[in-house]
């Protein structure tokens, strides 16, 4: 996982009532304080390059102001932008940024008075349960033309995108529905559309083991909001050529550099407020944890032997079978359950299957002490010698597996039984088919990479485990056409992959897998119709479609005969 940020600017928002509670469980709301980083190392890199801002000088003051080290002669040279007579009447296309949502809203009511025009107002639809706290923008929204305004959403309704969150521009009209903006250093006027923010509940389903997700509550209005003045937290991630600061207030960690760091140079830098020393405030926990995580010299360790681990408990967890046993555990106990429901049969194919995954289970556990010891001394040669061995045992004792789940004997008069008996086999069949699929697939030479890259690839077709009596014997050609469409898809697979060696480029540039899916469920025998298959055109069609189609007949043919 990979975190992108800028620590040095706003703090994490966390309310009294709520630190009251995590204060117990976390030493500070940062996110170095998560209960994750006790256990995992974290690697810190600091990106330098700045590019909102181009004058080095001007960079040189922001990163002292960062720091909280700016020099006296940097510190005067800030200041000399502060103007009390400063005429924000006259220069509207200044954005005053200020510490308090107060002082912004007064300066945007002022403003929107002074405009001589009609008042358009727009009330936000409210429906179910959706609380005061969690209004994304004004409950009612005030405008008039020329008003200045920014957006708050993403526009997710026009494919060009025309806004995004922050986007700043002018209301150029207003109807009773409808309002029209330009945004800065554009000529159209974009249709704003209402967004819909959603109050949602989130549950877990024990049963389908999910979250579930429950809409309670929504709020629907224009994501539009008054701009000639924003609170600095609001500008945070924004871009301004010139801005008003009024920062004499400030409060918290970071907030004069955020300010500061919205403009594209110090020429665009009005000071409605000197700046004095005790403005500028760095929490010394965000010091200290920088101090003791920005160590670039240690990286090249830290990655190999994170790479190190990482291939180690990748080969250990093929190898555990842990996740198998406990699909084929669940089989059981609901086949232990429901006893009498089924065949005579039942629980002893059931039991052959449970005993075979066991004992691949022990054999796995005695591995994983082996491929520990033996990635912890670095001795790859023997590590690769070691698990291409395993491949050939485990992959012998997987197909004994695989012939014991044949349910030719297992059968029910109960619909439900049927459908939940194929459920829980169906989980045994996907963590078999995984395991059979890394073991068949992995190189000689194993890697981190290659992991990843068959983890990508790897798809398992649903098997129908037809077990209800009434529909068994109707039901053998649709098991015929699945096992016929997993047959034709593997083969396909075996040969792209073996094309991608033979070439030196990436299996998906051949043909992505949901391409190799759909080849083997609509069986192409002619190029016509492999054309009609999403992801074949033309050029592929002429380069690699008589080997699919051979491939596929080849199959098929054989299942007939």
């Amino acid at each position: 996982m990979v975190f992108f940020g800028d620590m040095y600017q706003l703090p994490p928002v966390c309310v009294n009532d709520e630190w009251f509670i995590l204060k117990d469980y976390y030493s500070t709301p940062y996110f170095f304080s998560a209960k994750v980083f006790e256990k995992q190392e974290i690697v810190c890199l600091e990106l330098d390059k700045i590019f909102r801002q181009r004058d080095a000088d001007f960079v040189e003051i922001l990163n002292q102001v960062r720091n909280n080290n700016i020099s006296k002669e940097n510190f005067n040279r800030l200041n000399d932008r502060y103007n009390p007579d400063f005429d924000l009447e006259n220069n509207q296309d200044f954005v005053v940024l200020t510490t308090h949502n107060a002082v912004s809203d007064d300066i945007n009511e002022s403003r929107l008075i002074d405009i001589d025009s009609k008042t358009f107002i727009f009330d936000a639809v409210i429906k179910g349960d959706f609380p005061e706290y969690l209004y994304p923008v004004e409950q009612q929204i005030v405008l008039k033309k020329g008003a200045r305004v920014m957006f708050t959403a993403n526009d997710h309704i026009n494919p060009e995108r025309l806004y995004y969150n922050g986007k700043m521009g002018t209301v150029v009209e207003l109807e009773d529905n409808n309002v029209y903006v330009t945004c800065d250093g554009e000529d159209d006027p974009i249709q704003v559309n209402y967004e819909t923010w959603e109050n949602n509940t989130f549950s877990y389903n024990r049963k389908e083991n999910s979250v579930d997700v429950k809409t309670i509550g929504t709020f629907t209005q224009l994501p539009l909001r008054l701009a000639w003045a924003i609170t600095i937290h609001k500008s945070q991630g924004l871009t301004f050529q010139k801005v008003a600061i009024d920062a004499a207030n400030s409060f918290t960690s970071g907030q004069v550099y955020v300010a500061l760091s919205r403009c594209t140079s110090l020429d665009g830098i009005v000071l409605l407020s000197p700046i004095n020393s005790n403005s500028i405030m760095v929490d010394s926990r965000i010091q200290r944890f920088s101090k003791n995580n920005f160590n670039e010299d240690l990286l090249p360790d830290f990655v190999n032997r994170k790479k190190r681990d990482t291939l180690c408990n990748m080969l250990i967890k093929l190898f555990s079978f842990n996740l198998l046993e406990v699909a084929v555990l669940d089989l059981k106990g609901y086949v232990t359950e429901f006893r009498a429901d089924f065949s005579d049969y039942t629980p002893e194919m059931v039991e052959n299957i449970l005993l075979i995954v066991q004992d691949l289970s022990d054999v796995g556990t005695r591995f994983a002490v082996q491929l520990r010891k033996i990635t912890n001394a670095n001795d790859f040669p023997l590590l690769n010698s070691r698990v291409n061995d395993a491949k050939k045992y485990f992959l012998q004792r997987l197909e004994t597996l695989e012939k014991a789940m044949d349910i030719t004997n297992v059968s029910t008069k109960k619909k439900e039984r049927a459908n939940k008996f194929s459920k829980f086999l169906n989980e045994v069949n996907k963590n078999l088919q995984e395991t059979l699929f890394f073991l068949k697939n992995l190189d000689d030479d194993i890697s981190v990479e290659q992991f990843y890259m068959l983890r990508h690839e790897f798809v398992v077709e649903k098997v129908n485990y037809n077990i209800y009596e009434e529909e068994k014997e109707d039901a053998n050609e649709q098991t015929v056409d699945s096992e016929l469409i997993a047959v034709i898809y593997s083969k396909l697979m075996a040969w792209r992959n073996d094309l991608a060696k033979e070439l030196d480029i990436p299996s998906y540039l051949i043909f992505k897998k949901d391409t190799i899916m759909e080849m083997a469920q609509k069986m192409p025998d002619t190029k016509d119709k492999l054309l009609k298959i999403n992801g074949v055109g033309k050029v592929k069609a002429g380069k690699y479609g008589q080997e699919c189609i051979d491939i596929i007949k080849s199959v098929t043919t054989h299942t007939i005969n």
